[in-house]
């Protein structure tokens, strides 16, 4: 005790010695203020050191909030694309479910197959959120991310045009017979029915016969097999009471015999559409319809086409 006393007791001297002719400045004291003044001055350092770097670090922060925020900007601009070019998707999806018979999207989906993100769908996420990404990368990936979501949008499209086209020709393809009712001549060689020659001799003659006769009776409905346009309507030679459908892709359908026709020329049909009535006008043993399908002008058996179309009778 008695020493830390000596030793707290003494005193310094401290000199201040000018460069000029100046009279020597000197002072003494005791040690313990000196120790504490020697104290403060650390402490004064070691607290302005501590600011300054607390100032370089926000400054360092306020940067990285700055560059975060540029980011944010960019992504969020990118997403607004993406969700406008997803709610496309979105509405091009409901058609394409339309068009194949989905009702809801599990069926669509159950129906397509799986899928998910990828790896590199992945890496690409994990990119984009790493801090270490400029935001010049984060604009140059989500172009990339933009074109490839074009790319699959233009095949998307093609898929659709090529639905649309499928299920056009399916329309416009003659399916089943234009009536219900009992087959009384199939396509192809058969006895002559009607010897228009004269020739009392006729059992041992055949004909070319270029459709289907369906018998029924007089004012049974007869039915469009196929979405079309009517383009001629009346009497025709053997044919009598005449209904000519045109269906496109080079499919056109006769229906003949009609004992009355519903429709006139230029209107719009649809399968299943009544068109006209059984009848017996023309070239006829009996009320019937003679039905012809015709691809390019060429008569064509039905059943090629509908291979099952008989059993429908």
């Amino acid at each position: 005790m008695n020493i830390l006393k000596k030793i707290f007791s003494k005193k310094i001297t401290i000199m201040i010695v000018p460069h000029h002719n100046v009279k020597i400045f000197q002072f003494k004291i005791p040690l313990t203020i000196a120790i504490l003044l020697l104290l403060i001055i650390v402490l004064v350092i070691s607290y302005s050191i501590y600011i300054i770097k607390c100032n370089i670090d926000y400054r360092v922060a306020q940067e990285a909030v700055k560059t975060l925020q540029d980011k944010v900007f960019v992504l969020n601009e990118q997403f607004k694309k993406l969700q406008d070019r997803v709610q496309k998707f979105a509405e091009q999806e409901k058609k394409l479910r339309e068009m194949v018979g989905y009702k809801n999207k599990k069926a669509l989906i159950e129906g397509s197959g799986v899928g998910g993100p990828t790896k590199d769908d992945q890496r690409v996420l994990e990119n984009l959120l790493s801090s270490e990404v400029k935001k010049e990368d984060i604009k140059e990936t989500l172009n990339k991310m933009m074109t490839e979501i074009e790319l699959r949008e233009q095949s998307f499209k093609e898929v659709e045009k090529h639905i649309l086209k499928q299920r056009s020709i399916w329309a416009a393809t003659p399916k089943g017979l234009p009536l219900k009712g009992y087959v009384t001549s199939t396509f192809g060689y058969r006895k002559m029915v009607l010897d228009y020659m004269g020739d009392s001799d006729n059992n041992e003659k055949k004909d070319w016969h270029m459709g289907i006769d369906i018998a029924n009776r007089i004012g049974s409905n007869i039915r469009a097999t196929a979405d079309g346009k009517v383009v001629f309507t009346g009497r025709l030679g053997g044919y009598g009471l005449l209904v000519i459908l045109d269906h496109g892709y080079g499919f056109t359908t006769r229906y003949a015999h009609c004992s009355k026709i519903l429709v006139k020329k230029g209107d719009e049909v649809k399968r299943g559409d009544v068109i006209a009535l059984v009848g017996a006008t023309g070239h006829t043993t009996g009320p019937h319809v003679h039905y012809e399908v015709r691809r390019y002008g060429k008569a064509i058996d039905p059943a090629t086409i509908d291979p099952h179309i008989y059993a429908r009778k």
